[in-house]
């Protein structure tokens, strides 16, 4: 399968071969939920989590006599009915276990599925490379902002902050830091390198934009023998 490959000004330099396995893979809406709610869950953190009265500090004396003062009658003051007291049947997330085993397979196939079906609707790209004049994020912003409206229908107009412009996810190299760096601070726009790339980004990012170099790497990443 060829595509065209791009420079930073948007301007088309060649045609490319890009590998059918993993970008002419057929959509499978199951699998792609599956690995999807599965990342989602390996991604969550117990923080919920409430002392019961063994637990909460305090409460080792009885607070009166069991007999004889005309008041109920009470073993501790960390007790549930107590302010300050321990809680009865609050949530407890630190021995919940919520990871979800998902195959490599599966995951590499569903990841093929997502940037095949990006490549139909002409939301995936390639790029020969990206050189920023100084690590800043207005450079970065520049460059994307000028870049996509050349390799789609965006409106030039559209500044890069509004709520118009579209979310893009730009792929790297481990080796190209300084343009994660430069990226950072941008709701819009985010930069991730090749051994991060997740279902989730490329879910939730409408475009995706590949640097060239990267791609050999994600034939060895993606593609089981």
């Amino acid at each position: 399968m060829e595509i065209s490959l791009y420079n930073q000004q948007g301007e088309t330099i060649k045609s490319i071969e890009i590998p059918d396995k993993i970008f002419d893979q057929k959509l499978n809406n199951e699998l792609i939920y599956q690995v999807y709610t599965s990342s989602l869950s390996n991604a969550r953190q117990p923080l919920a989590f409430v002392k019961n009265r063994g637990e909460v500090r305090g409460g080792g004396k009885k607070p009166w006599a069991q007999k004889g003062t005309g008041r109920a009658r009470h073993g501790s003051i960390r007790s549930p009915i107590w302010k300050g007291g321990g809680f009865t049947f609050g949530p407890r997330q630190k021995e919940v276990n919520f990871k979800k085993k998902i195959n490599k397979r599966q995951r590499q196939l569903a990841i093929s599925q997502v940037l095949s079906q990006k490549l139909r609707d002409g939301e995936l790209f390639v790029v020969d490379t990206i050189s920023l004049e100084a690590p800043k994020t207005k450079e970065i912003a520049k460059i994307i902002k000028n870049l996509l409206p050349k390799l789609t229908n965006l409106d030039t107009k559209v500044s890069s902050k509004s709520k118009q412009f579209p979310s893009c996810l730009l792929i790297v190299s481990p080796k190209e830091a300084l343009l994660k760096r430069s990226a950072r601070n941008l709701s819009k726009i985010k930069v991730s390198t090749l051994d991060n790339l997740n279902i989730l980004d490329l879910l939730n990012f409408r475009y995706v934009i590949f640097l060239s170099d990267t791609l050999p790497i994600l034939e060895t990443l993606l593609i089981v023998k």
